[in-house]
Formats: structure tokens, C-alpha cells, sequence
């Protein structure tokens, strides 16, 4: 151990990292992509009446277990579903709820393999963004893609605190200056850190219901799960 003399000058050297804003979005594409599952419907073709499949949009995943988010307008209650997983796994989906006003709908993947686990997203706060703020948009046919943005509206919703009369205002809708790649219906857009802020729904392709939805969902479905248990 080297200790200075008495009255000795301590020289502390400081190091700056600069870390590139692309370096940032390209981790981030990476980290949001391992939460992103393509959702396909089975079906019959009218030509000849043999199966087909078709790609109907993407799915985000919320909890280890197979939690999905996505947007309601793209599932029906009667459809066959199944969705893929980016290890390119397959699973059987049921549908847990559909909210057609907010346009989100929760899945859930159906496990086969107890042993199996679902990265799921990271999410933000969208009541802490800021206009002009970059954002990551995925979406794509099938095969993932991306396209970024910055946030060009936020739209604030009201509503009470529970128990008491008292409301309070959070970010409902995001809206991104940068349109989605195609077949990005249920995709998720998230900040340059990779937490997910949001998910496409309806036929706006670059307005996202924003994480507090999405938050509030998983919040009613853990509360109807835990009056299930005896």
C-alpha cells in the first residue's frame, strides 16, 4: 500500500466514456427484440381448402410466464392462433381479455415445457417523455424490423386514485414522426434504453397506446388471479 506524505498533492484522474447515441439504439434493438413474439392465425384457403397460415401481426411479451399484449384489432375470440418466439419456438395462445376501446388485448401463451422462459419487455415511463425524444419503432412482415423516431404528440388521460375522489393525469397515447415498418400492428416502440413505452394499436400506424395501459392491465389481471386462489 503506497500512502502519500503529509502535505502531498492526491491526483485523481477522471475518466469520460462517451457512448454513442447509435450505440444505444442498436443495444436497444437487441434487448427489445428478445421481447417481441410474431403472432399467425391458422386458417383455410378458399382456393382449394387446404390449411394456410397467415401473419397477422406481432405480440409483446410481459411476464416470463407468456403474458402477451397486443393489439385487440388483429385477434378475434374465434381465430386459431399461435405465436413464435424469437428462438423461433411456437406456442398455442389463449385469450385472457380484449379492451377494444384502449384496442389492447392480453394473451397467453400456452407452456409446454415447465422449464421454459419468456424474456419479457422492460417497460418505461411514458409519463416522463418528452417531445422530440427518440424512440425505436419494431414492427415488420413477419421478419423483424425497425425504424426510429422521435415523439411528436403525447396525449394525457385522467383518471381517479383509488379510494378517494382525487384524479390524476398520466400519457395515454404516444404519438412517433416516424411511421412503423409494415406489419407492425402490436409491435412495441420503446426510448434508446430499450424499455418498452408503448404498443401499436388501431389503424393510426404511428400512434401507441402508452406502458400505463398496459401497466393497469397486468395490475387487474394479477388482482383477479390472487381471488382465484382459495
Amino acid at each position: 500500500r503506497v500512502v502519500p506524505a503529509q502535505g502531498a498533492a492526491v491526483v485523481t484522474k477522471e475518466t469520460t466514456i462517451v457512448v454513442k447515441e447509435d450505440d444505444l439504439v442498436t443495444k436497444s434493438i437487441e434487448k427489445g427484440g428478445e421481447s417481441v413474439v410474431a403472432i399467425f392465425e391458422r386458417g383455410i384457403n378458399p382456393a382449394d381448402s387446404s390449411p394456410m397460415v397467415i401473419f397477422v401481426g406481432w405480440g409483446t411479451v410481459l411476464s416470463p410466464s407468456g403474458i402477451i399484449a397486443t393489439d385487440s384489432g388483429i385477434i378475434s375470440g374465434s381465430g386459431n392462433y399461435f405465436i413464435r418466439a424469437p428462438d423461433s419456438k411456437s406456442f398455442e395462445i389463449k385469450i385472457l381479455n380484449q379492451d377494444e376501446e384502449i384496442g389492447i388485448a392480453l394473451m397467453q401463451a400456452v407452456m409446454t415445457d415447465p422449464k421454459y422462459s419468456f424474456t419479457p419487455s422492460i417497460l418505461g415511463d411514458a409519463d416522463k417523455l418528452r417531445l422530440g425524444q427518440s424512440v425505436i419503432i419494431f414492427g415488420g412482415k413477419e421478419r423483424q424490423a425497425v425504424s426510429v423516431g422521435i415523439v411528436a404528440a403525447l396525449t394525457p388521460f385522467e383518471r381517479k386514485i383509488d379510494g378517494t375522489t382525487t384524479t390524476e393525469s398520466f400519457i395515454g397515447y404516444i404519438d412517433s414522426s416516424a411511421p412503423p415498418p409494415s406489419g407492425s400492428r402490436g409491435a412495441p416502440i420503446s426510448n434508446i434504453f430499450g424499455e418498452i413505452i408503448g404498443i401499436s394499436v388501431g389503424e393510426n400506424d404511428t400512434r401507441f397506446v402508452s406502458e400505463n395501459f398496459l401497466s393497469e392491465k397486468i395490475l387487474i389481471l394479477d388482482k383477479s388471479e390472487e381471488k382465484e386462489i382459495p
